[in-house]
């Protein structure tokens, strides 16, 4: 049968069935798409999201568990290569205690270590991330065990995952050089999309930058930040 041979009374039926279905499903679409953007991670105040204060405090629903790279045949992983003290009470920049990391560099040359849930990157739908938006800047403090050493942080470096950051590319800081006094670090994160943040840091060694291949640098006080008023 033609669509001319339908009644005429019955087309406006139809279109408006029609409509409907089409409304109902773009409804559906859009659930699914909220659900799968919610985070579980919390913020601990208003204005700022604290990654690092003192060692279990405030409480934290991640962790500084990612390594990397993976491992892989005749190279080291990561975890091989990198060492996390996160009580670490040798002069803190502030409270009592600090992170100091320890890395051995081998090939491929260089290692990471990244906050965030453990062993999950995103390649899973999960709400095992943080909503960030409204933060304009990451701040941290760092400072070498005998200066020199040089590091690079980045946020959002899992884009590339199926359920990832939403930033894409990550937001990488330039490589700085440490002394060993306690410095503040800035990282500008007003224009990067952090609607979905899975690994909201990332702290990198190589062996371009560390031709010794062994360095010790300490963290501490690390935490995204609102408004001006923060500072």
């Amino acid at each position: 049968m033609l669509v001319e041979d339908f009644p005429r009374e019955s087309m406006p039926a139809r279109k408006s069935t029609s409509a409907l279905l089409c409304a109902v499903l773009a409804i559906w679409i859009l659930t699914c798409a909220c659900t799968r953007m919610r985070c579980a991670g919390e913020l601990d105040a208003r204005d700022q999201f604290t990654l690092y204060g003192d060692a279990g405090t405030p409480p934290r629903q991640g962790d500084f568990a990612l390594y990397m790279p993976a491992p892989a045949a005749e190279l080291a992983g990561g975890a091989d290569m990198v060492r996390l003290n996160l009580r670490d009470t040798d002069r803190p920049a502030s409270g009592s205690t600090a992170i100091r990391v320890d890395a051995v560099l081998r090939p491929p040359n260089w290692a990471g270590v990244a906050f965030g849930f453990p062993d999950y990157w995103g390649e899973r739908d999960a709400d095992t991330c943080w909503d960030l938006r409204g933060m304009r800047r990451l701040v941290f403090e760092a400072r070498g065990a005998r200066g020199g050493e040089c590091i690079q942080v980045q946020v959002a470096i899992a884009g590339d995952r199926p359920f990832g950051d939403s930033q894409r590319p990550p937001v990488r800081g330039p490589w700085i050089t440490l002394g060993t006094g306690w410095k503040r670090f800035e990282l500008d994160v007003s224009h990067a999309a952090l609607r979905r943040v899975v690994t909201p840091f990332a702290v990198f060694a190589d062996t371009a930058h560390n031709p010794s291949c062994k360095l010790t640098f300490y963290l501490d006080d690390i935490r995204f930040e609102r408004g001006d008023e923060a500072r």
